[in-house]
């Protein structure tokens, strides 16, 4: 019920965002910007202090080293024998993060005035989170903003040509590396691999799905996952349960049955066509396109107000018309009627 209740309100709002041309959406990534400056700054200065003092958080079930009652971070990460902290911002865990920053990225990188300074800003941010599938997706969608800036002067030929194959290579490389780390429980906080929790996570939500394959289990019904885990010392009783399931997508499966997930995929795809509308490039549709499924994939968001915007934007474009649209000094101007 709570979840209606603030999925209706978000509506609401959505609703207005809309019928006034504010454009929530854009601003959002303005926002996560504006903060990820700050969160930048702090990160590199509490490098070289040591922690204040360690808090165990119930709500999540897990313990928090926090500095000066301004940063707080739970993971750390070997690299080359090197050891890193994660930033995660504000958010409890860093892959969270890293996906705000990526769709703030997208956001700057299509539908925005090009700003250095802005992409740059969020490409540091992007890489302190040692977030494997967010650094991936942000050199996938930067290398698409590239190409495609390429074709028009006719030069995509060559340069695939030239540098493809070593750009893949690295690339390759780099997504080895950092799993095969995984794997062997570089993240030092919980003694086992997250790419191992996936696997299992994955696993689970099928075995689920093929019980109750249309009606699901119910929204927020994560307890269930603890008979059918081959890892059970991840789920225990209480509210923290939902913190360790690391896949969005099949939460969504397991919980809401398949009817519902093709319902919220295709309010999806209707907010994805009406952004599309805002500026002529198949490279930004594909890329904001690509964007919630790959992210929900790897972060268990999926009830989150970030996530539930994107399926209250494709609700109220169901009932709305949308006759024109220009895009001017980095505003979007746009014509709406009832149908």
């Amino acid at each position: 019920m709570v979840y209606i209740k603030i999925f209706l309100l978000i509506l609401i709002i959505i609703y207005f965002d809309i019928r006034k041309k504010t454009h929530l959406w854009i601003k959002i990534s303005d926002v996560i910007l504006n903060s990820s400056v700050i969160f930048l700054f702090i990160y590199f200065i509490v490098q070289i202090f040591n922690p204040s003092y360690k808090v165990f958080v119930d709500s999540v079930g897990v313990e928090y080293k926090i500095y000066y009652n301004i940063f707080y971070v739970n993971q750390n990460i070997n690299i080359f024998s090197y050891k890193f902290i994660r930033n995660n911002g504000v958010f409890f865990e860093p892959g969270m993060y890293a996906v705000v920053l990526l769709y703030s990225l997208i956001i700057n990188l299509f539908f925005s005035k090009k700003n250095n300074i802005r992409l740059f800003i969020l490409f540091l941010n992007m890489i302190t989170t040692f977030s494997t599938t967010g650094i991936c997706m942000m050199f996938f969608v930067i290398g698409l903003k590239y190409f495609s800036s390429l074709q028009k002067r006719g030069l995509v030929r060559h340069i695939k040509i030239i540098f493809l194959p070593i750009i893949m290579s690295f690339l390759i490389y780099g997504i080895f590396y950092v799993y095969y780390g995984k794997v062997n429980n570089l993240y030092t906080n919980n003694g086992q691999g997250s790419y191992l929790y996936r696997i299992d996570d994955i696993k689970n939500a099928f075995q689920l799905t093929l019980i109750k394959p249309f009606q699901g289990f119910g929204v927020g019904n994560f307890n269930i996952l603890r008979l059918y885990t081959s890892i059970p010392e991840r789920y225990y009783e209480g509210p923290a349960c939902a913190s360790n399931t690391s896949n969005g997508l099949m939460i969504i499966l397991y919980q809401l049955g398949l009817i519902n997930f093709v319902i919220i995929f295709y309010m999806y795809f209707v907010f994805i066509k009406n952004v599309s509308k805002i500026i002529n490039n198949s490279i930004a549709t594909f890329s904001i396109c690509l964007f919630l499924p790959v992210t929900l994939f790897s972060e268990p968001y999926s009830y989150t107000l970030f996530a539930l915007m994107f399926f209250a934007y494709g609700v109220v474009y169901t009932f709305y018309n949308n006759n024109s649209t220009i895009l001017t000094n980095n505003i979007v101007y746009e014509n709406y009627t009832k149908n």
